[in-house]
């Protein structure tokens, strides 16, 4: 994948030049009050390299994102191990809680039971 990247880069390099060198005259380029006199050449080899730059920054924009939002997710998911692991903990000693009560129960009732049988 890699390859076809650094082939697809080189080949729109060589057609850009290409281009630019067949398209070398003069050309006035005008953009708000400004006006300048300056070769098609370079003014396409401009325009391709502004691409290329705007591309990337959107690019490193993007991973900065995705970056950012493993991050969060990461942050996230250790916050949630951590309300499990408590939970389980609390769930643990409901547990046990609940054991010491049925014990307690057991004997309240062997004890009533034994109080019955003496009357």
């Amino acid at each position: 994948m890699k390859n076809m990247k650094t082939i697809s880069l080189l080949l729109a390099i060589i057609f850009v030049s290409a281009f630019a060198v067949q398209n070398s005259m003069s050309v006035v380029i005008r953009f708000l009050l400004w006006k300048l006199e300056i070769s098609q050449a370079l003014v396409i080899v401009l325009t391709a390299v502004m691409g290329v730059l705007i591309g990337l920054g959107l690019s490193v924009v993007k991973s900065w994102r995705y970056s950012r939002d493993i991050k969060q997710a990461n942050n996230e998911k250790q916050s949630a191990q951590v309300s499990v692991m408590s939970l389980e903990k609390e769930n643990a000693e409901l547990k046990l809680n609940i054991n010491e009560l049925e014990k307690r129960l057991k004997e309240l009732e062997k004890t009533e039971h034994h109080e019955i049988l003496e009357k």
